[in-house]
């Protein structure tokens, strides 16, 4: 069966990180967890060394966006699939993940499952946004590769990630999820997070 990789992407996401993966870290079919510092000015990375030995973390000296993190991280990875995570979700339930992992181990014709949020909005879910935009996904390490010879700005992985499925005609599954990811208000402010 395919060694599954789970990687994490954070920047200044403080104790909502460390949430992730007190859940992440019982997924019992995952062979590693990966976190990149995206270079954070809060204390999270120290938190995770402190309270997650088994986790490793790449440290970024600069914030240059979660592709850019994501590719830095692809780099020390030994699974054959990557599971992406966000680290602001909550509502984290390692069954859920642990079904979603053994499904991509065991099908070898499936190339990439996505996970969705089951109490996620009705109108992206009606509009099918939520299939594009979520950033919880499991792909084979050797397409993640290819999709990063192109250059991906910021905040765009996944439109690269879709873009490159459809192109080459991969197997695309999608899977309901319990999680969700804090609101941006919550997490800048409300002048800020409106604007994101």
């Amino acid at each position: 069966m395919r060694r599954v990789s789970c990687l994490i992407p954070f920047y200044n996401e403080g104790k909502r990180v460390l949430a992730v993966l007190k859940e992440v870290s019982k997924v019992k079919n995952l062979e590693e967890i990966i976190c990149v510092d995206d270079g954070s000015r809060d204390n999270a990375a120290e938190l995770i060394e402190n309270n997650f030995p088994a986790v490793k973390i790449l440290r970024l000296k600069k914030n240059i966006g979660k592709a850019g993190a994501v590719k830095a991280g692809l780099s020390a990875t030994g699974g054959e699939l990557i599971l992406l995570l966000d680290a602001d979700l909550k509502h984290v339930r390692p069954r859920e993940i642990e079904k979603a992992v053994d499904f991509m181990k065991r099908k070898r014709w499936a190339d990439m499952l996505i996970l969705l949020y089951k109490n996620g909005s009705w109108l992206l879910r009606a509009s099918g946004t939520d299939v594009i935009i979520s950033g919880q996904r499991i792909l084979e390490k050797n397409d993640l590769q290819k999709i990063f010879r192109r250059r991906i700005k910021g905040y765009r992985l996944e439109l690269a990630i879709n873009s490159f499925m459809l192109k080459h005609k991969k197997n695309i599954f999608w899977m309901p999820c319990s999680f969700s990811n804090t609101h941006k208000i919550k997490k800048l402010g409300a002048r800020r997070g409106l604007e994101k």
